[in-house]
């Protein structure tokens, strides 16, 4: 049985002296950025008391090799061949009538991103950005879906702006949308997923390709995924938290700067 969602991946790490947790209350301001920043290449951090907010915060939890094989089911050896074992073989996604993620559902004026402990992560950074989800989005042509791994900049309680770039799979949509002359692209933003189905989404797959399925090929099983409520796009069920909106087509935002995984800002 493949790992259903984050929350049993992180009693799983936990069991194997993985996972680092941290009762203190900590500061999403800098100080959640600076403890990742230390730990960036030891344990998973799961911070239980967040300043501001009630909601904890999972970091660094595919950061090292050993815990991606640990959520592959595999050794760090045979990582390579894992992967290409599962990415060779596709699973089509299930669709299912409800899930985790359907839980609590805020629409219109109750969208309020400040519920969530969205941290500023480094001193220069422009803002608040959501940094580790899969951002899902289609080509309007094929209807394929793509999940990609996109910075999130917070600009108010109810908006975003995303950095897309035209190399990426998201610009193609973005352009094909505009070439159409669509007012909007649609777009989920899912984070607190189900550890393999997240690392697919900054894999470097072909275009066209739907990582929905490569996650179901790596799991063994299918990605269960239910529709969403105000766009046209299905998201994995068991995720933590959905975002749904649209990207309006033509309209451009100073955004970032952004420090990277590489050490300098962007």
């Amino acid at each position: 049985m493949a790992i259903r969602d984050l929350r049993e991946f992180l009693k799983f790490l936990d069991t194997q002296g993985e996972l680092l947790t941290i009762d203190k209350r900590v500061d999403p301001h800098l100080e959640i950025g600076a403890v990742g920043y230390l730990t960036r290449l030891d344990k998973a951090v799961l911070f239980t008391k967040v300043k501001g907010s009630d909601k904890t915060v999972a970091m660094n939890v595919l950061g090292t090799r050993k815990r991606i094989a640990l959520a592959l089911g595999t050794t760090e050896e045979g990582l390579t061949e894992k992967l290409s074992e599962g990415i060779a073989n596709p699973i089509q996604p299930k669709l299912v009538s409800d899930g985790p993620c359907k839980e609590n559902i805020l629409k219109g004026k109750k969208v309020d991103l400040n519920i969530f402990p969205i941290p500023q992560w480094n001193e220069k950074d422009g803002g608040r950005f959501i940094d580790f989800s899969n951002v899902i989005t289609k080509d309007i042509e094929t209807g394929v879906q793509n999940a990609g791994m996109y910075r999130i900049h917070v600009k108010g309680k109810n908006k975003t702006s995303i950095y897309v770039a035209d190399r990426q799979h998201i610009g193609r949509h973005y352009k094909k949308a505009k070439e159409g002359g669509r007012k909007t692209l649609e777009m989920a933003v899912v984070f607190g997923l189900e550890p393999v189905t997240n690392l697919m989404g900054p894999c470097p797959t072909e275009y066209g390709l739907n990582e929905l399925e490569l996650a179901g090929g790596l799991r063994g099983e299918p990605v269960e995924v239910v529709k969403c409520e105000t766009v046209d796009l299905v998201v994995p069920a068991t995720a933590e938290i959905v975002l749904e909106g649209k990207i309006p087509i033509g309209v451009h935002e100073t955004e970032g700067p952004f420090g990277e995984f590489t050490g300098y800002y962007s």
